[in-house]
């Protein structure tokens, strides 16, 4: 529990900023926040969701800086498109502004970096929603494998697809025109889970991204890559958002985790964990996992975090000192895919740390 309501300045109305924080998230910690600022840059939306916070005229702004400026917060919110995350995480920075923003930090290598070593050097704090390991089915197949009843592990497979072929399906900002846009926005998410499931960071990554004829997308809208994780684990990856056939879409993703003793897995769109053995006679065993209970979604659980390290608890997972494995992995990505090599990821690491 936070020890007092904290103070906190939304910036952006719109989009993913209503749909799921303004009238999902945000109503459950009501009695632990006050918003005390609402930005946007399309006044329409910005009163509309004003409307249904509740807040008067004098707590909305379209200028960031002009917010940070005048309003008394505790920490932001930043549910920006990627291109604007920058600005706004520099103008929380002079102000020693705490940051809760989300994935990915920034949409390209250099200000992600640049980001990072700022932040680093104002010790501001800052965490990422990265949400999908705090859902309850991740939680439950990241306990079965911690619990070691398998064994090692030897690879994980992912699995992410959706039809997004119809101009506008895909309704995440510019992405139809933006430059990779599934490593950008989505697979991140992918790169984080296959962390999280291997217990370790990304040593390697090999990535190919194509734009088939028939997309819609300006750019490479299919992903396929292998990894290696730092404790010798491997990773195969496909991610299209143009798939026909079978679906794996957001929250339904496949992920298999073969191991020395069998393996577990997640898919069927039921989200249900089953776990694959061999019995005394060779013959297959199949079990049904039961779930383990969670948070009302990801988001809560990394908010929930973030508002106790704010009154000085540990920091959450989700750290920006953390996030930024999973979110160099998407850079090392690109560049791999433009230089047709396999590219190591912890050497992006030590460029941003030096």
């Amino acid at each position: 529990m936070t020890k007092n309501k904290k103070r906190v300045l939304l910036l952006g109305a719109g989009g993913w900023a209503r749909e799921h924080w303004i009238d999902n998230v945000l109503p459950d910690f009501k009695d632990k926040l006050e918003i005390v600022g609402l930005v946007d840059i399309n006044q329409g939306v910005l009163k509309e969701s004003a409307y249904t916070l509740g807040l008067p005229k004098n707590l909305l702004f379209t200028n960031i800086g002009q917010a940070i400026n005048k309003v008394q917060a505790d920490f932001c919110i930043v549910v920006l498109p990627p291109h604007a995350h920058k600005i706004a995480y520099f103008k929380a920075i002079e102000k020693r502004l705490p940051i809760l923003s989300e994935k990915p930090i920034t949409d390209n290598l250099k200000d992600t970096i640049e980001v990072f070593k700022r932040i680093k050097q104002m010790r501001i704090k800052m965490a990422i929603t990265q949400n999908y390991r705090y859902e309850s089915p991740i939680a439950t197949l990241k306990k079965v494998i911690e619990r070691g009843r398998l064994g090692k592990i030897d690879y994980i497979v992912a699995r992410y697809a959706s039809d997004y072929r119809k101009k506008g399906s895909w309704d995440v900002g510019s992405v139809y025109d933006m430059d990779y846009p599934l490593l950008v926005e989505g697979s991140i998410h992918h790169f984080d889970m296959i962390r999280y499931l291997s217990g370790a960071n990304c040593r390697t990554i090999f990535c190919t991204c194509w734009n088939p004829p028939w997309s819609n997308f300006k750019d490479n809208a299919n992903v396929m890559a292998m990894l290696e994780m730092t404790n010798g684990v491997k990773a195969i990856y496909e991610g299209s958002s143009l798939a026909a056939g079978f679906m794996n879409r957001w929250h339904q993703e496949y992920y298999r985790v073969e191991c020395e003793k069998g393996s577990a897995v997640i898919d069927r769109g039921d989200r249900i964990v089953r776990v694959y053995t061999r019995g005394k006679s060779g013959k297959q065993i199949m079990e049904e996992i039961p779930l383990i209970p969670a948070h009302p979604s990801g988001h809560h659980k990394i908010l929930t975090d973030f508002l106790e390290w704010l009154d000085g608890g540990s920091a959450p997972e989700t750290q920006i000192k953390d996030n930024i494995q999973s979110a160099l992995m998407t850079f090392a990505a690109i560049d791999s895919k433009k230089s047709n090599e396999q590219k190591f990821v912890q050497k992006y690491i030590e460029k941003s740390t030096i």
